[in-house]
């Protein structure tokens, strides 16, 4: 395979507005608990990280700042660290689940949410493209843009918003449903 031939087809491609992206790889997972993955084609997810390079930093500045999964600067230690300040200042944390998520999640609010922050047509394009030709049955949307708590902090921020400034992080977990 000759790397540079492909990455400048997939440039002409995305020039002109004619990529398509390929069908995801599925497989079932039964640990922690059972779910489908899917795995986008190699192709698609260097199509993803360069979009994830352009976009993100325009989302990131919305995120509320307890977001600690894939953002730079965050992640496990320092989700730890401002757990362990919650610790003394809370006796209860709620922990929940929204169950089929992205299954669930209204393509229509994600575009226009999309729509509020990005105006450039040709991004657009590319981003109707990614979420229009996924795979159908799994209804899932590629890992490196669709990061799941940033996006449904910016889907759905009336849900997300209020209990990340009341609740915390703390010794005694109640678990619903």
């Amino acid at each position: 395979m000759d790397l540079e031939a492909e990455l400048l087809q997939l440039r002409r491609e995305l020039l002109t507005q004619t990529h398509t992206p390929g069908s995801n790889r599925e497989t079932i997972i039964t640990r922690p608990k059972r779910r489908m993955i899917s795995a986008a084609p190699f192709r698609d997810r260097v199509v993803h990280h360069a979009l994830c390079n352009v976009v993100m930093p325009l989302f990131e500045r919305k995120m509320i700042f307890d977001l600690y999964s894939n953002r730079a600067g965050k992640g496990t230690h320092a989700a730890i660290r401002r757990a362990q300040q919650f610790c003394g200042r809370f006796d209860y944390v709620l922990k929940c689940d929204v169950r089929k998520f992205f299954p669930s999640m209204d393509l229509a609010v994600l575009k226009a949410t999309i729509r509020q922050t990005i105006a450039c047509r040709d991004t657009l394009w590319l981003l109707d493209k990614i979420v229009d030709g996924r795979n159908r049955c799994a209804r899932y949307f590629p890992a490196m843009i669709w990061r799941r708590r940033q996006r449904a902090e910016q889907v759905y921020p009336s849900a997300i918003r209020p209990v990340s400034g009341s609740a915390g992080f703390i010794r005694r977990r109640l678990t619903i449903g």
